[in-house]
């Protein structure tokens, strides 16, 4: 068997091995967590577009900036609408390609072990472990995880565009990696010997070389704009420099390799940025008056050690892991654990520079989520370890093809079947992605007592209108959190459905309080304060909520509404203009928006033809079944000067008016109809 056939068998066996364990989740729904659910927002349900293209770049969702992979939510709404499954099958398909391109990545970087004739066996137990793990359900599961399987492809094409860079540069002289032999630091002899002629891959032009590196840039923007987390990235290619490219030798130096980065430190200084303040913006980020950086640094070196744990042993695992405060002995172990590893790794550098390379790998790409920077009280997440793990996975495997080669085998039959234990294992762990209730029970018993995950199962009950459980759940949550806003929203919207209007005022009140600038909790008492009378008060919550987050296009036409009943009109036209701009199919802001540029008594507010662009495309939308907005054209075509356009529009809203019954209205248009007919526009009093 030919080394090219063996390499597309194993390829097509660990395709065939993803799909096995991860194909059922096209039958799973989509859950509710964290208020974030990217495939029902409001930005990507219409598809791909311009119109979502400038949305997804412009706009933060849950507290983060990823505009690639909100327009992949998009195109997967425009193949498959609402249905999850095909959401689900995006996110499956993403893995099975990541688990390839680690294989691919893996026979292209590693050297051959010493004793073997190829590298094709750790690359493919390596990219198994990865594929399989349990710890992998969370980001291909959830489809608001798109971030997780998109970053990643992008983050094994970054690695893969440099080993390209690295491999074509002429000073290394790089072989492929079945002909090489495994690095021997120590053997001075070896690394200054004389090396083999460059092949005619090898002697391309510089720039075609340099082509490699603009093309790492670029993908590894790319992950980027998918998810932030990759900004260590850039440490992670220096490790790779010490192994297996091994470019530090004598025709490398750091300080050379360091300044070779600078491009991909910056951008990942500016994503950085980028993040902190849209999590801020959301009020995601936890201050230090609410949780001190001692706990936060205890709760990473205590993560850490559990995420070995799981590694080895994926028992219990949950959507959310609640923060909670650690024992000084449970510290203390965790230190020693993370400092002895770390010192060993170090140590071993010249003999083993793949331990200190693995575990770097994974304790570096786990750090900008390991809770320094806290971000909705979570102690950990099994998601952070999708790219994370693969170092640990180096390190395991390629210390066993370290061992003489008898043994080696005997051991690679114990992680072979460890790889199919752990397949069997999130075979069983995706049942519990089944929909939210099913998930959410699932996180109450695994994580007892979490007034998070006490809030999202009462969510997952209002979701089925199952309002007695969902209430029971959220009067849990404020029994274990008194300040749980939106604990306090969810309440006042359940009695809202039951009509006791002032025990919702009440709820609402208090979800406002706990959480001043929770921009929901706002909009949820203006509206209800709107319906009560007390318009002068809605509005002024409406104001609030909308300044942080203007995006919100049903407030915004909300607001225009109040401010046109309290005669603020030229207010209304801009809260209207702001709402077709976030979402302009939204037809009776474009029509009330319209009807005010159409017919204000002030001739500074009015624009004739702006009034007929946004009531032309308030009648398209309606497909010109509704008399009241062919009645607004007619107003704005009369604005305009188009006086013969404007009679024969108001004579087709009569027509439909008399069509479908509505009383008075006809007889309403045949007034305006006669101010037409007179070269006159209609003008409100």
């Amino acid at each position: 068997m030919n080394a090219k056939f063996q390499r597309v068998l194993v390829a097509m066996l660990l395709l065939a091995a993803v799909a096995v364990v991860y194909l059922p989740v096209r039958d799973c729904g989509f859950v509710i967590i964290a208020d974030s659910e990217h495939p029902q927002n409001s930005g990507v349900v219409n598809g791909l577009s311009w119109h979502t293209v400038r949305w997804a770049f412009r706009h933060i969702v849950a507290g983060n900036w990823y505009p690639l992979t909100m327009l992949s939510h998009a195109m997967d709404h425009q193949f498959f609408g609402s249905n999850p499954g095909g959401h689900h099958l995006t996110n499956v398909a993403l893995h099975m390609a990541n688990t390839v391109l680690l294989f691919g990545l893996l026979l292209r970087m590693l050297p051959v072990p010493q004793g073997w004739k190829s590298n094709l066996w750790p690359s493919a137990l390596i990219a198994a472990l990865f594929g399989l793990h349990p710890l992998r359900v969370e980001s291909v599961a959830w489809v608001a995880e798109r971030k997780d399987v998109l970053s990643g492809f992008f983050f094994l094409l970054t690695l893969w565009a440099y080993t390209r860079f690295v491999q074509k540069a002429p000073s290394t002289s790089l072989q492929a990696p079945e002909k090489s032999q495994a690095p021997n630091p120590e053997n001075e002899q070896t690394a200054s010997s004389p090396q083999p002629s460059p092949s005619v891959e090898e002697r391309e032009t510089e720039s075609g070389r340099w082509k490699w590196y603009v093309i790492t840039l670029v993908v590894f923007v790319l992950g980027l704009l998918a998810k932030p987390m990759l900004v260590t990235l850039p440490c992670l290619l220096l490790l790779l420099d010490l192994w297996p490219l091994n470019r530090l030798r004598k025709d490398f130096s750091f300080r050379s390799l360091v300044l070779e980065k600078v491009p991909f430190f910056v951008l990942s200084g500016i994503f950085s940025v980028i993040t902190y303040f849209a999590q801020k913006k959301d009020s995601l980020v936890v201050d230090f008056a609410t949780l001190p950086l001692a706990p936060r640094v205890a709760n990473a070196f205590v993560s850490y050690a559990r995420y070995l744990s799981k590694t080895v042993w994926p028992d219990s695992l949950s959507a959310y892991y609640p923060m909670q405060k650690w024992t000084t002995p449970q510290v203390v172990l965790a230190v020693l654990l993370f400092a002895g590893i770390s010192a060993l790794a170090v140590a071993m550098v010249r003999r083993r520079p793949w331990v200190l390379v693995g575990w770097f790998w994974f304790a570096g790409l786990l750090f900008p989520v390991i809770g320094i920077s806290q971000v909705a009280m979570q102690a950990m997440a099994d998601r952070y370890t999708y790219l994370p793990h693969i170092g640990l996975f180096v390190v395991v495997v390629w210390a066993v093809f370290q061992l003489p080669v008898r043994v080696a085998k005997m051991a690679l039959s114990v992680l072979c079947v460890a790889a199919l234990g752990f397949a069997g294992m999130s075979t069983h762990q995706l049942r519990y992605w089944k929909d939210s209730e099913t998930l959410f029970r699932r996180i109450l018993a695994v994580t007892p007592d979490n007034d998070i995950s006490e809030y999202f199962m009462g969510l997952s009950l209002l979701e089925k209108r199952d309002l007695d459980g969902a209430r029971y759940h959220f009067e849990r949550t404020l029994a274990m959190n008194p300040k749980y806003s939106g604990a306090y929203m969810r309440l006042g919207d359940i009695l809202v459905a039951q009509r006791q209007l002032e025990e919702a005022e009440k709820n609402y009140r208090a979800a406002v309080n706990a959480e001043p600038k929770a921009t929901l909790c706002h909009l949820k008492l203006g509206k209800l304060l709107a319906q009560k009378g007390s318009k002068d008060e809605a509005i002024e919550h409406y104001q609030f909520a909308l300044r942080n987050r203007p995006e919100i296009a049903d407030a915004q036409y909300q607001l225009g509404q109040l401010l046109n009943d309290r005669h603020d009109v030229a207010g209304a036209i801009a809260a209207f203009d702001q709402a077709v701009r976030v979402k302009p199919d939204l037809v009776d802001a474009l029509n009330d928006l319209a009807w005010a540029l159409a017919t204000q008594a002030d001739a500074k507010l009015r624009d004739g033809s702006k009034a007929v662009e946004f009531a032309t495309r308030a009648v398209e939308l309606t497909h010109h079944s509704r008399p009241g907005i062919l009645d607004t054209l007619a107003a704005a075509y009369a604005e305009a000067g188009r006086f013969d356009e404007a009679s024969t529009t108001i004579r087709d809203a009569i027509q439909k008016a008399q069509t479908l019954g509505i009383v008075g209205l006809p007889e309403e248009l045949r007034t305006r109809l006669k101010l037409y007919e007179a070269k006159q526009p209609y003008r409100e009093l």
